[in-house]
C-alpha cells in the first residue's frame, strides 16, 4: 500500500471508529464506550458529559455521553477528507443553559476558542469563533450567567488568564498578567471571582482572583502540584487535582484554604474535576477515561474504556 493510500485510510478510519462507538458501545445498558480521553470533561445541566478524545489521525474530537455511559454523540465529526483544518476540538465546556459547548480548536494557524451547538455540534457550520489572536487560546470556562468565558492564552509570552464577552468577542480583558504560568480558570457561582492554578509562588498552587476588588488569595500551599480547580455550585468548595499524597488524586478545599480533604485515593491518575450544575455529582478523568462519582468520591462509575 502506498504512503498516500495509508494517509487516506487513516483519515477515513476516524468517522468509522466514531460510528462503531455510536452503534455498538455505550448503549442503554451502561456498558463503557471505547475512547482515549485527552484531558478534562464538562458536566452539562441535563446530565450529559462532554469530553475530548483522540481520533485515528491524531486530532482530538468532542463527544458527549450520558451518566450511564450511553447515548454517545460526536459533536465534531471528521468530514472524511484530507484537510484537517476544519475539524476536531478539545477543552469542551457546557454553557450554563446547556445549549452551547465552548471549545478550543486549531482551525487555522493557532488554537482559538469556538462555540458549537450542544446537540448538532459544528455541522453544518460553526456557530461562533470567539478569538483570533495568533497566540494559543485554550481551556474555556463559562461565567454563571453565560455572558463571559475565562480562558488561558499565551498571547503575552506566557500563560495568562483572560475573559471574553460572548455577545461581543472583541471585548477581551486580562484577569492577571503575572509573569507566571497561570492556567485552568473557573468562576465562582457569583461570577465575581476566578480560581486558577499558578506557579507564581514557586510551585503550582490554587489561587483566587477577586474580579471586583482585585484581591488575590493563595488557597493552597503544598510543595507538590495543586492543579485544575473546579468551584462547587454552592460556592463552598473548590475541587482540584494534587499529587501531594504521592500520585494524582482529587482533593477539596474551602475557598479560604480551610477544610482540606482527599476525595479519591486510587493508584491511577485522577484529574480534571468538574461539577454537575446541581452539585450532586462530579466528573473527572482517571488514566484517560471518563468517570463520575459523588462529590465526596463515593459511588464511582467508569463511563469509557480503552480498547
Amino acid at each position: 500500500m502506498t504512503r498516500k493510500s495509508l494517509l487516506t485510510l487513516a483519515v477515513v478510519l476516524v468517522p468509522l471508529i466514531a460510528a462503531s462507538v455510536l452503534s455498538g458501545c455505550g448503549g442503554s445498558g451502561g456498558e463503557a464506550a471505547f475512547f482515549t480521553v485527552s484531558e478534562g470533561n464538562s458536566y452539562g445541566p441535563n446530565g450529559a458529559i462532554a469530553f475530548a478524545s483522540f481520533g485515528g489521525n491524531g486530532l482530538r474530537y468532542i463527544n458527549t455521553i450520558n451518566q450511564q455511559g450511553g447515548a454517545v454523540t460526536t459533536l465534531t465529526p471528521s468530514d472524511n477528507d484530507s484537510d484537517l483544518l476544519d475539524e476536531g476540538g478539545f477543552n469542551p465546556a457546557y454553557s450554563p443553559d446547556g445549549t452551547l459547548v465552548a471549545m478550543a480548536s486549531r482551525r487555522g494557524p493557532s488554537n482559538d476558542l469556538y462555540l458549537i451547538s450542544a446537540t448538532s455540534g459544528d455541522r453544518p457550520a460553526l456557530l461562533t469563533q470567539l478569538t483570533t489572536d495568533p497566540g494559543s487560546d485554550t481551556q474555556p470556562a463559562w461565567s454563571p450567567d453565560g455572558t463571559k468565558i475565562a480562558f488561558t492564552t499565551n498571547r503575552d509570552g506566557d500563560n495568562n488568564i483572560y475573559t471574553v464577552t460572548v455577545a461581543d468577542p472583541t471585548q477581551q480583558v486580562a484577569v492577571d498578567q503575572d509573569p507566571a504560568n497561570d492556567q485552568w480558570a473557573c468562576f465562582d457561582p457569583t461570577g465575581t471571582k476566578i480560581a486558577f492554578q499558578s506557579d507564581r509562588a514557586g510551585n503550582t498552587d490554587i489561587w483566587v482572583k477577586d474580579l471586583v476588588g482585585g484581591g488575590l488569595t493563595q488557597v493552597t500551599t503544598s510543595p507538590d502540584r495543586d492543579e485544575q480547580p473546579a468551584w462547587s455550585p454552592d460556592g463552598n468548595t473548590i475541587l482540584f487535582t494534587s499529587n501531594r499524597a504521592g500520585d494524582f488524586d482529587l482533593w477539596s478545599v474551602a475557598p479560604d484554604g480551610l477544610g482540606l480533604t482527599q476525595v479519591t485515593s486510587d493508584a491511577r491518575s485522577d484529574g480534571y474535576p468538574d461539577w454537575r450544575p446541581d452539585g450532586t455529582r462530579i466528573t473527572f478523568t482517571r488514566d484517560r477515561q471518563v468517570w463520575v462519582s459523588d462529590p465526596n468520591g463515593a459511588n464511582q462509575k467508569q463511563l469509557t474504556r480503552t480498547y
